[in-house]
């Protein structure tokens, strides 16, 4: 880019200078109006470049944007390039690290089961047929005789206090239509804190 650049420059001074040499009767020299031209026009080269480099990033930038193959499927949101250097960026990369975290849970962690002192408590999802795991904690821990008792309430004691998830109040939605409720939002640093405190 920047050899045809100077290429063309180079050509462009070689025509004025013939032509300035046919048309004006000065004493000065065909070199030296070469010359003069190529000094003169060298500034523009660097501004230009800089110019074209822009609008290229920008260009690409756009491609990024309008890319059906960047689209979420579920969400229907495409990609959108914040700043004009991403390709630049993405071309330094060599090496990319994946856990793989997400593959085949499509980041939507449940918490399922868990099992205290070798005794699994049953199912805990909300759409399972069977959702022994509630009615079996919470049996467990209203019944203060149970001998497992200390232990669950130990284990779900650590599950609501020990994470970094923060709460915020989401959007207002009334379900009944009179009183207006607000939806709890749970943000983590990982999708398990999440599961774990919802």
């Amino acid at each position: 880019c920047v050899l045809g650049l100077l290429g063309a420059m180079v050509f462009f001074c070689l025509i004025w200078a013939t032509v300035g040499e046919a048309i004006d009767s000065d004493d000065d020299s065909w070199l030296i109006r070469f010359i003069r031209y190529f000094v003169t026009f060298y500034y523009v080269v660097p501004v230009s470049l800089y110019v074209i480099f822009e609008m290229f990033k920008l260009f690409l930038g756009r491609q990024v944007d309008i890319d059906p193959q960047m689209v979420d499927p579920d969400t229907g949101l495409g990609a959108v390039a914040r700043t004009a250097d991403l390709m630049e960026e993405m071309g330094q990369v060599d090496f990319i690290f994946s856990d793989k975290t997400g593959t085949l849970t499509a980041n939507d962690m449940i918490f399922a089961r868990c099992c205290i002192l070798g005794k699994d408590l049953g199912d805990f999802r909300k759409t399972a047929d069977n959702q022994d795991g509630h009615c079996a904690a919470r049996r467990i821990l209203t019944t203060p005789s149970e001998p497992t008792h200390e232990k669950v309430k130990l284990f779900f004691t650590c599950l609501a206090l020990c994470h970094s998830a923060q709460v915020k109040e989401g959007a207002r939605g009334g379900r009944d239509g009179t009183s207006e409720a607000q939806e709890l939002v749970y943000s983590a640093m990982s999708p398990d804190e999440v599961a774990l405190v919802q």
